[in-house]
C-alpha cells in the first residue's frame, strides 16, 4: 500500500546588504540543483536592494509553483503584462527529462516505450513509498531545486497541487492574479499590506472556482509580498 506524498516548498528571504561574503553565499546557494532547473526567471538576483525578496523553490512530484513577475518594457517602468514561469519541472513518467533520468539510474539506455507508471504511480518522485525506492532505483525522493529568483512588490507566487495544474495553464493563473491585483489596488501606501492579502485570497478563490467541475481535489496557495520596503 502506498504511503507517499508530493511536496512543493518555497523559501523566501529579504535581500542582504551588499557585501562580498553575502554575494558569495547566495551565489553558492543558487548553484545547488542548477543542473536540474528547467527555467531561469527573467530577473536576476539584485543585491542590496531593500525592496526585493529572494527565494528558491524545491519540489517532489506534481505539485508546482509559478512565479509571476511584472514585465517591464524598455528602460522605463511602463507595465506590459506579467511574466509567468514554472520554477521547477513536472515529475511524471511522461516527461522526457524524467524518463531519461530514470533510465540512467537503472543503468538502461532508455525506458520502455509503454511504461507510464512505477508500481501504479504516475509520478517519478515522491516522499515516502520506501518499498518503491528499494525496488526501482529510478524512483526517488530527491527534490528538484530552482535557481535563486527575486521578487518585487507587485510580484507573486502561486503554489498548487496537480488538481489545479492538470487543467490550468500558467497563462490562466497569471490572468487570475492580474485581475485580483487590479481589483485590490491600494489607494494609500499604508493599505499595501491589506491589499496584498485581499489580492492573494481573491486569486486563490478564483483558481479554485475554475476546477469545480473536476473530480480531483486541489490546494492553492498564493504568496504576495507585503509592505517589506
Amino acid at each position: 500500500e502506498h504511503c507517499g506524498a508530493v511536496a512543493c516548498v518555497v523559501l523566501l528571504w529579504r535581500t542582504m546588504p551588499y557585501n562580498t561574503d553575502a554575494r558569495s553565499s547566495l551565489e553558492r546557494t543558487s548553484s545547488v540543483g542548477n543542473d536540474q532547473a528547467i527555467n531561469t526567471p527573467r530577473r536576476g538576483v539584485r543585491f542590496g536592494d531593500p525592496a526585493t525578496l529572494q527565494g528558491i523553490c524545491a519540489t517532489v512530484g506534481d505539485s508546482r509553483a509559478v512565479l509571476l513577475q511584472d514585465q517591464l518594457k524598455g528602460p522605463g517602468s511602463h507595465r506590459n503584462g506579467v511574466d509567468a514561469t514554472f520554477l521547477t519541472g513536472l515529475h511524471r513518467l511522461n516527461v522526457p527529462s524524467e524518463r531519461k533520468r530514470i533510465a540512467k539510474l537503472r543503468g538502461e539506455t532508455r525506458m520502455r516505450g509503454g511504461e507510464q507508471r512505477i508500481f501504479g504511480l504516475s509520478v517519478s518522485r515522491a516522499l515516502g513509498d520506501a518499498f518503491v525506492k528499494r525496488a526501482d532505483k529510478g524512483f526517488t525522493g530527491t527534490p528538484e531545486l530552482s535557481s535563486v529568483f527575486s521578487m518585487g512588490p507587485s510580484d507573486a507566487i502561486i503554489m498548487a497541487t496537480d488538481g489545479l495544474w492538470d487543467f490550468c495553464t500558467e497563462g490562466q493563473a497569471c490572468r487570475a492574479w492580474m485581475n485580483a491585483r487590479n481589483a485590490n489596488a491600494p489607494k494609500r501606501w499604508d493599505d499595501v499590506s491589506s491589499s496584498s492579502k485581499a489580492a492573494a485570497s481573491d486569486a486563490a478563490n478564483s483558481l479554485i472556482a475554475l476546477k469545480k467541475s473536476r473530480r480531483d481535489d486541489a490546494s492553492v496557495l498564493v504568496i504576495a509580498p507585503l509592505k517589506f520596503a
